[in-house]
């Protein structure tokens, strides 16, 4: 796993891939330093997502898509298929999802999540059964 607190996240995608860089690269934090970070880890030819709102990034345009040919798709949210496979993904891989959440909520705790999601100034939160 990379810690982006501690080591550059474009330089150790790109060291476990040889120099090549990711096919595919998706942010769903709406912090500028990981926007851009899914642009500039990804291969040329590659592809990032931005899904859900929030935050502003700054981009090189040139060197982080034209000439790399990079494509930057916005969304909203995930298609029902795109859920799939990324719950499908995440469980192939094993990823530890668990450590991602800075809040965890019962149900019965929804209005006050919801308030604290409102600030912006949250990690990701996420509703228990």
């Amino acid at each position: 796993m990379i810690n982006a607190a501690q080591d550059d996240p474009v330089e150790a995608l790109k060291e476990l891939t040889r120099g090549v860089g990711v096919d595919l690269a998706l942010d769903c934090t709406g912090a500028a330093a990981a926007r851009r970070a899914a642009v500039r880890c990804v291969k040329t030819w590659g592809t990032a997502c931005y899904v859900g709102e929030g935050g502003d990034v700054t981009l090189d345009v040139s060197p982080d898509l034209l000439r790399r040919q990079v494509t930057l798709i916005g969304s909203w949210t995930f298609s029902a298929m795109g859920m799939q496979e990324c719950a499908e993904f995440i469980a192939s891989k094993r990823i530890p999802l668990e450590r991602i959440f800075s809040d965890r909520w019962r149900l019965e705790q929804a209005a006050e999540a919801y308030r604290k999601f409102d600030t912006q100034t949250t990690g990701k939160g996420v509703f228990l059964l």
